[in-house]
């Protein structure tokens, strides 16, 4: 946790834009494909790209005691850096790429 606390360290905000949602079904579950945008602005007001999806897991039948809505996981992550002057529709247009062939980290 330090470590990943420590990356954030220089951020004074976070603006994400997400792209189209994927979803796909199998054995009791739902896996989501989140494409995203995220621009890190720095306290020295440089800013920091980075694009890609995430995975989110979901359970589709009952759990214990729990109730729909079922909560959501994140399990995994496909995310890389880009260039501080990246074109952002560009960036997300990759990144729904990635959500749609399922390149989220599942």
């Amino acid at each position: 946790y330090q470590e990943f606390a420590a990356g954030y360290r220089d951020t004074a905000s976070v603006a994400i834009t997400t792209g189209t949602v994927t979803s796909d079904a199998g054995a009791g579950s739902v896996y989501y494909g989140v494409p995203v945008v995220i621009a890190a602005t720095q306290s020295d007001g440089s800013v920091q790209r980075f694009y890609g999806c995430y995975a989110v897991h979901r359970v589709n039948v009952p759990v214990g005691d729990s109730a729909p809505p079922y909560p959501l996981q994140l399990s995994t992550a496909n995310v890389a850096q880009a260039a501080a002057d990246a074109d952002p529709g560009a960036l997300l247009a990759q990144a729904n790429a990635l959500a749609e062939a399922r390149q989220c980290g599942q």
